[in-house]
């Protein structure tokens, strides 16, 4: 019901958000609601894009994101919000789809979105993305050199969770021999490794 009168992402969800965190926590609805934050939600709502994900064209939509937090965590706040309303992929979804635009461009593969060219990949790349669920694997599951990873502890590295491009994958000991991807994506991952330097040997 609420999906069908609010669907996520939508500026009625927003609003929804909004009145919900004002009755449960209203000391904090400050740090969302605020000169700041509107007056970039104005801005962004008359910002013409195109996504480099999906191709939709259009306004962003700005998510009124928690500054105090985001200000006590070192984020940006345009990193997190910005979304795109055709797919609702945040600015870095968007910035991690130019790389892979780069690199796959360096290997002839050329397009403006991930949806152009996620048809036309070489049958041979092999990309690994250490987000199973991202914006990026929901577009490139299906190419056969696209594997998908999770980690979960207790279960040994390289057991199959999903299909057989799913694994579970510890990144400080990762079950794959040297040279086994082109390109490997990563976001929203290394803030949960404790060993930070040997994931990034790895």
């Amino acid at each position: 019901m609420i999906s069908r009168v609010a669907p996520p992402f939508s500026t009625r969800r927003l609003l929804l958000q909004l009145g919900r965190q004002a009755v449960r926590n209203p000391a904090r609805l400050r740090h969302r609601v605020n000169r700041r934050n509107l007056a970039a939600w104005r801005h962004y709502r008359r910002v013409e894009a195109r996504c480099n994900l999906c191709g939709h064209q259009g306004g962003l939509r700005y998510d009124l994101p928690d500054l105090e937090t985001f200000r006590r965590h070192h984020i940006e706040p345009l990193r997190e919000t910005l979304r795109c309303r055709g797919c609702h992929a945040k600015m870095r979804d968007r910035v991690l789809a130019a790389g892979l635009l780069d690199a796959l461009a360096r290997r002839g593969v050329r397009g403006d979105t991930i949806d152009e060219v996620a048809d036309r990949l070489p049958a041979d790349l092999r990309i690994l993305d250490t987000d199973a669920h991202s914006r990026i694997a929901r577009r490139l599951r299906a190419h056969p050199g696209f594997v998908r990873s999770l980690y979960l502890p207790g279960r040994r590295s390289g057991e199959v969770l999903d299909d057989e491009r799913m694994l579970n994958v510890d990144l400080e000991a990762m079950p794959f021999p040297d040279g086994r991807f082109d390109i490997v994506i990563t976001s929203e991952v290394m803030e949960h490794v404790r060993h930070v330097d040997t994931a990034h040997r790895e």
